[in-house]
C-alpha cells in the first residue's frame, strides 16, 4: 500500500486529528447566552434585548411554517402511497376480471 503525503486533505476527518482537539465545539450564538460587556450602556442593552426577542419571534414563525410544510408533505405522501397502491392493484384486478370472464360461457 502507498503512503499518503501529509499535505493531502480528506473530506472525512481522521479520528484524533490535532484540529479536532484544538477547537472545542461552540454553542450557537444567542443574545441570552452571549456574554455582556462590562461597560454596556442601557441603550445598547435594550437594543441587544430587542434583537434577541425579534430573533426568537422569527424563529417561532419559521418553526410554525416548517411544521405546516411538514403536515402538507405528510398528506401528500399519504395520497401518493394510496395512488401507488391503486396502480399496483390494478393489474391484479384486470387479471382477476379476465379469468372471471373466461369462466362465463356465452
Amino acid at each position: 500500500s502507498e503512503a499518503v503525503p501529509d499535505y493531502v486533505t480528506f473530506v472525512i476527518a481522521r479520528a484524533g486529528s490535532p484540529q479536532e482537539e484544538a477547537e472545542p465545539a461552540r454553542a450557537p450564538f444567542s443574545g441570552t447566552t452571549a456574554s455582556v460587556p462590562k461597560h454596556m450602556s442601557p441603550r445598547s442593552a435594550q437594543h441587544l434585548f430587542e434583537w434577541d426577542l425579534q430573533t426568537q419571534r422569527r424563529d417561532v414563525v419559521n418553526l410554525r411554517e416548517a411544521e405546516a410544510e411538514n403536515l402538507r408533505l405528510q398528506k401528500l405522501k399519504k395520497e401518493a402511497d394510496a395512488e401507488l397502491e391503486m396502480v399496483l392493484q390494478r393489474p391484479l384486478m384486470i387479471m382477476c376480471l379476465q379469468a372471471w370472464k373466461s369462466q362465463i360461457k356465452p
